[in-house]
């Protein structure tokens, strides 16, 4: 994937350094000279980015293998909550539970929960961190519903997807977000347009929480999928029916 990735980014600078050089050079602009020189900088530009888009993706991936991997460091397993930032209606998760460990034992058992999300989602995690277990978590349960290639987008220069999936021969980019608020619109423009950048069928959106008003707004008009928190319950219901039928016939 982070090659597939590097291909598509180098082909998209050099159309577009392409398209600008021959404009360029049908509006007289530049000579046929220049325009060569023009195009072999964007040829060199193409190669930087690609390799770029290649090492952040393979970054990600890295990133993701030790949240999953490595355990939690005793001095983490402290209180790292806010009780007094819990949504309205969230249910009440233990204040001594480190996310990362939670996370990492409840895809490892199988045994998913709202609960552990809302522990992710209320720690004081880094921000990133925090998202890219959301995201771990979301691949987890996306497949028993039928996704299947569930891969990875770069940390940065993701343009707006988290999770590139497929289903029945369909092309997916989820974008996940793990608040303690209501996800706004800008999370839904950004959907829109990794749906573009990754040339998917359906872009969605999925988080813990709610939606605006705004945001619902946006995604009527763009066709952009919004998956609530009711919605992400219903993955986590399938997914531990699933997980328990397997476990019951091997």
């Amino acid at each position: 994937m982070s090659v597939l990735i590097g291909i598509l980014v180098f082909f998209a600078v050099i159309i577009v350094g392409g398209i600008t050089g021959e404009i360029l050079r049908t509006s007289f602009i530049l000579s046929q000279e220049a325009v060569q020189y023009y195009s072999g900088v964007w040829f060199l530009i193409a190669i930087v980015l690609s390799i770029s888009s290649i090492r952040r993706h393979e970054s990600k991936k890295n990133t993701e293998k030790e949240l999953v991997e490595r355990p939690a460091k005793k001095e983490d397993n402290r209180e790292i909550l806010h009780g007094s930032q819990k949504p309205e209606g969230t249910p009440e998760p233990s204040l001594q539970m480190n996310p990362q460990t939670v996370i990492q034992e409840s895809i490892k058992n199988q045994q998913y929960s709202m609960d552990a999300i809302d522990i992710l989602s209320q720690s004081t995690l880094e921000k990133g961190k925090k998202g890219i277990l959301f995201e771990i978590y979301c691949r987890a349960i996306l497949r028993y519903r039928g996704f299947s290639n569930l891969d990875a987008t770069p940390v940065t220069g993701d343009h707006g997807g988290d999770i590139v999936a497929w289903k029945a021969k369909r092309k997916y980019v989820f974008q996940c977000k793990c608040f303690q608020k209501n996800v706004g619109v800008d999370a839904v423009r950004e959907a829109n347009i990794a749906r573009t950048m990754y040339a998917a069928g359906d872009a969605v959106v999925i988080t813990n929480q709610h939606f605006t008003t705004s945001a619902k707004e946006e995604a009527e008009a763009t066709g952009v999928l919004l998956w609530d928190r009711s919605e992400l319950q219903k993955l986590i219901d399938l997914a531990n029916e699933c997980a328990k039928n397997a476990k019951a016939d091997p």
